[in-house]
């Protein structure tokens, strides 16, 4: 963003903005919470800063007492914390949904009459261990909704002859809906393994939207879902969460994230203080009434380090690059203020092209365990800084053949790996390189050594 240049998703949040705030005030948690009437001084988004975060442990603790007492929670959604392991629960009313669904109809009618596409849209959402579906009640802006369970391998044949079938719906001719398909990376790649299998041509000629939720969709990933399924016009990559109705979608043209009209973002830095345009923080959202209205979370701190950056796509908005959670990336003090160690979602991405590297099974379920999937077997651990030892980072990785029978392609992945681990990280190249932190490069041929790259 060029110095006060607002764009036009900002103006119409600073609209919501003041009923959002009224909304919440009369809510319990919040009137303590704040300590004060913050109506009379929130009246745009800019001055939310002066309102505190709220983080997944008040959530957890609180929840209830953010309820609105005049809304009558119809949904009800058990979030587990994949990364933290805190469970939470989120409300949501009948008003807030059919806002919701009223403001995804008439944006997904304006894109498509933008295409010239006026065929009904068939939505299928996995069902998995790690994503299950349309949790919130609201329609996605498609006409009908099919549920594809991954849960046992029996099921995942199933969900590509539904895939496949000639007419789902006896009032909608095949050769008239288009097909779209959601789910978190893991069931997609999944799905792309077993469409790929010969006979399943006619389910992959049918789908022609993908959108990978609830997780980091890496290049590669995205790559075979690509090839997999040709006929698809469009992968997107969606940053949601459970708990807020509203996120971002990935620019194809700068590959960042820009956010919905829904929800506004801040990215506040990772020692505090005021929130920032350029440069590493922790995302916080806060949900704009009327689209949250049962347990609103205003300006709650999603756990998500990210990098503000400055996009032209979507000029006058904050546009932001993931970079992993906050949990699980150690962070120091550096560059007068706190960084992170390294950025895993790139780490990712650049070990991902290392084809000497292993890589995880695709899926648990038989007979996809011996199918590798995308997610490399790399590891990080951090050492702080002990009296005069610098800090420490090792990453260790699993390669296809043994080390010590092999010492020179040993000693040229290594060097590899070396390269794409600093490549990956700015923050960690610049500590290496004034030797604040030392950096340790281990391979090992025996796979069952090291966990995928934890990354959620």
């Amino acid at each position: 963003m060029r110095g006060n240049e607002r764009g036009a998703k900002s103006a119409l949040r600073d609209r919501l903005l003041p009923e959002t705030i009224r909304h919440a005030e009369a809510i319990p948690f919040y009137a303590e919470h704040w300590g004060r009437s913050a109506s009379g001084e929130i009246a745009t988004t800019n001055a939310l800063a002066q309102l505190p975060v709220v983080g997944r442990d008040e959530l957890a603790e609180h929840g209830d007492r953010m309820v609105h007492p005049e809304r009558t929670p119809s949904v009800m959604l058990h979030s587990t914390g994949t990364t933290t392991g805190q469970p939470v629960r989120r409300f949501r009313c009948a008003e807030e949904l059919a806002a919701l669904d009223s403001f995804r109809h008439r944006l997904s009618a304006k894109a498509r009459a933008r295409r010239g596409e006026s065929n009904p849209i068939v939505h299928f959402t996995t069902l998995s261990a790690r994503h299950h579906g349309a949790v919130l009640g609201a329609r996605t802006g498609a006409q009908r909704a099919v549920s594809l369970s991954l849960l046992t391998a029996r099921e995942v044949e199933r969900s590509v002859a539904l895939l496949a079938r000639d007419r789902l719906f006896p009032d909608l001719p095949e050769h008239l809906c288009e097909y779209e398909l959601s789910g978190s990376p893991q069931d997609l790649t999944l799905l792309a393994m077993v469409l790929s299998e010969p006979g399943n041509e006619a389910a992959r000629r049918r789908i022609r939207r993908i959108v990978a939720v609830a997780d980091f969709l890496s290049r590669a990933q995205q790559d075979l879902l690509t090839r997999t399924v040709p006929e698809s016009r469009r992968v997107v990559h969606r940053y949601s969460l459970s708990e807020v109705a509203g996120g971002a979608t990935r620019c194809e043209r700068c590959s960042l994230f820009h956010f919905d009209a829904i929800v506004v973002p801040e990215v506040v830095p990772l020692d505090g203080g005021d929130p920032v345009r350029e440069g590493v923080g922790r995302l916080v959202l806060t949900e704009l009434y009327p689209f949250s209205q049962a347990q609103p979370l205003i300006r709650y701190d999603t756990g998500d380090l990210v990098e503000a950056v400055r996009s032209d796509c979507d000029a006058g908005e904050l546009s932001v690059a993931l970079l992993g959670r906050t949990a699980l990336v150690p962070t120091v003090r550096a560059r007068g203020g706190r960084v992170p160690v390294f950025r895993p979602y790139a780490l990712r991405e650049t070990a991902e092209r290392l084809p000497e590297l292993c890589h995880a099974p695709v899926s648990s379920l038989a007979p996809w365990q011996s199918t590798a999937g995308t997610i490399p077997l790399v590891a990080c651990e951090f050492r702080p800084a002990a009296g005069r030892a610098p800090h420490r980072l090792t990453v260790r990785a699993a390669v296809g053949f043994p080390p010590r029978l092999l010492p020179e392609a040993a000693a040229g992945v290594l060097e590899q790996l070396r390269a794409a681990v600093l490549a990956s990280s700015p923050e960690l190249m610049h500590l290496v390189t004034e030797c604040a932190c030392e950096l340790r490069i281990e391979i090992t041929g025996d796979s069952s050594a090291v966990p995928p790259l934890a990354t959620r």
